[in-house]
């Protein structure tokens, strides 16, 4: 090759190697920098929280927590002998679980939250108590008389029974005052347990199946169940584990959707932040007034659908859902941080023991979550 062009190209090649390295580096440098850093969360005052004997105590010694922040677990603490795969009765935390699988419903088409229980069981008509909604039913408006879960006199709870011979016993035997439908909460089991007929007769399956297919298996919910019983206990019988209810509420923070599948459409989750008509009167509310440590200071927590709207701000929009139990278990989703909380704790009256240093608990995460590092 004449030396003139060998030089030529020899030069042309070091520019091009230059410039490619150069600019190379400068692409690889904005890429990088463009990239938020990881934030770190300091747990320590949560940590330090959980240490205190009064704590401990208030957990009877046993407590699990889970935090899930934009999908990761963010935060986990086992104290005793609970952990994120122990399995417990979770009391009413099972009302916001039964929600979600009743949205299901309405996610194929096969109910409408605002149609008529007797548009779906014709024996309420006969008994003139065809006209709560599926809606009023599990947002404790529905007007029936309510009954305790707890301590057994319930038909909901009559283990003799199937979930169709208990709730044709509501639609003959439990009052309904129409003067409240829709108007008064009154905190109870029955409004649902007729719902969870609707989805059996809708579904052709039993509760246990129709829940398994819909819920517990595309959420990997394997050990989830509702006892196993003729007659489940909609509003308050589920059995589940930390990491499994997490499944869950992570499915809700995803907009419906878990492990690349969609379970629920996103505007249908939109459902369990909908405030209702607030109530002219509140016949019975375990909710205490004053509730502290809550954001925004409410006076008093309403219900929603199948949750407690713990969180209201100032443009009226709900940022906090939970479904508090009275054995202790406390999970809660905070949609304005993107979080998820479960806390697992199981001891009668566990509401009542457990649930004001739960609060408290919930502001100590609020405020890391606030102050990444």
């Amino acid at each position: 090759m004449n030396k003139k062009y060998f030089c030529f190209f020899q030069m042309l090649f070091i520019l091009t190697t230059f410039i490619f390295v150069i600019f190379g580096c400068k692409s690889s440098t904005d890429n990088s920098s463009s990239i938020a850093p990881k934030p770190i969360y300091d747990f320590s005052p949560v940590e330090n929280f959980l240490a205190q004997n009064t704590t401990i105590s208030a957990f009877a010694g046993n407590a699990c927590i889970l935090v899930l922040k934009d999908n990761e677990i963010i935060y986990e603490k086992s104290i005793g002998n609970l952990n994120r795969n122990s399995i417990i009765a979770v009391a009413s935390a099972s009302k916001l679980i039964s929600a979600i699988a009743i949205l299901t419903l309405v996610n194929t088409g096969q109910v409408n939250l605002d149609n008529r229980i007797g548009d779906y069981l014709p024996e309420f008509n006969n008994n003139n108590k065809g006209n709560p909604t599926i809606r009023q039913c599990f947002g404790m408006s529905s007007g029936f008389e309510e009954c305790s879960n707890i301590t057994g006199d319930c038909v909901t709870n009559d283990p003799t029974l199937t979930l169709a011979q208990a709730v044709s016993q509501i639609a003959q035997n439990s009052a309904l005052t129409p003067s409240n439908t829709g108007t008064s909460l009154n905190y109870g089991s029955i409004g649902m347990h007729i719902v969870g007929r609707i989805a059996e007769v809708r579904t052709g399956k039993s509760w246990e199946n129709f829940f398994k297919d819909n819920i517990a298996t595309p959420c990997q919910m394997p050990n989830t169940n509702y006892g196993n019983v003729t007659n489940p206990l909609i509003a308050g019988g589920v059995r589940t584990s930390p990491i499994e209810l997490m499944n869950l509420l992570q499915m809700l923070l995803n907009n419906g959707k878990f492990n690349g599948k969609q379970i629920l459409f996103a505007s249908l989750i939109n459902e369990l932040f909908k405030r209702p008509n607030t109530p002219t009167n509140i016949i019975y509310s375990p909710y205490p007034n004053n509730p502290p440590y809550l954001p925004y200071n409410p006076n008093v927590v309403y219900y929603g659908f199948g949750n407690w709207q713990e969180a209201i701000n100032s443009d009226g929009i709900v940022e906090q859902i939970s479904s508090p139990g009275a054995y202790g278990t406390y999970p809660y989703i905070d949609r304005k941080r993107n979080m998820a909380v479960v806390m697992f704790n199981f001891q009668f009256n566990g509401f009542g023991k457990a649930f004001g240093t739960e609060l408290q608990i919930s502001k100590l995460i609020r405020d890391v979550v606030d102050n990444p590092k």
